[in-house]
């Protein structure tokens, strides 16, 4: 007998989502779309005035697409366990949970929501530890090396906080 999987949707809030794909998702996505965007903020943003709150409008935008794509995902994985959905508001009060999400096992078979989402395969079980890494190499090296700008930044909207920083 052949196994049953259900398709993978990562724009949706329906189905299941097993952790090793919720893993690379999880971070990848997000991460990638942020960047994108974040990219053309920055672009815009050095243009005068005006383009700074635009550059600040996506920056916000790229923001808020991140946490929706994460939020999604995040509901597909809780059905992999058979949770709701709404347990998810976890991840909006308390960040670090994401990290049983990546732990946590997922039913084996059908279960309310569905049948099991296809299994990673190998190549990218060894791979997203290795994308991971690389993508937070390179936030660590761009705020390493924008720091002194990102101070500046954050000087004006809290003044004293140059200060510290």
């Amino acid at each position: 007998m052949m196994d049953r999987y259900s398709r993978i949707n990562l724009f949706s809030s329906e189905g299941r989502l097993g952790r090793g794909i919720y893993f690379l998702f999880s971070f990848i996505l997000p991460a990638t779309i942020f960047w994108l965007i974040a990219a053309i903020a920055g672009q815009v943003g050095q243009f005068n005035i005006m383009e700074n709150a635009l550059a600040y409008s996506l920056l916000a935008l790229a923001i808020f697409a991140a946490a929706a794509l994460l939020i999604s995902l995040t509901i597909q994985r809780n059905h992999d366990f058979n949770q709701s959905g709404w347990l998810s508001i976890l991840l909006v009060i308390f960040p670090p949970i994401i990290i049983f999400y990546w732990l946590i096992p997922g039913s084996n078979g059908i279960n309310s929501y569905g049948e099991p989402s296809y299994p990673m395969p190998k190549l990218m079980k060894w791979l997203s530890p290795l994308i991971y890494l690389a993508l937070l190499a390179f936030t660590i090296y761009f705020v390493v090396e924008s720091w002194d700008m990102i101070a500046l930044e954050l000087g004006k909207f809290f003044p004293g906080l140059s200060e510290f920083l």
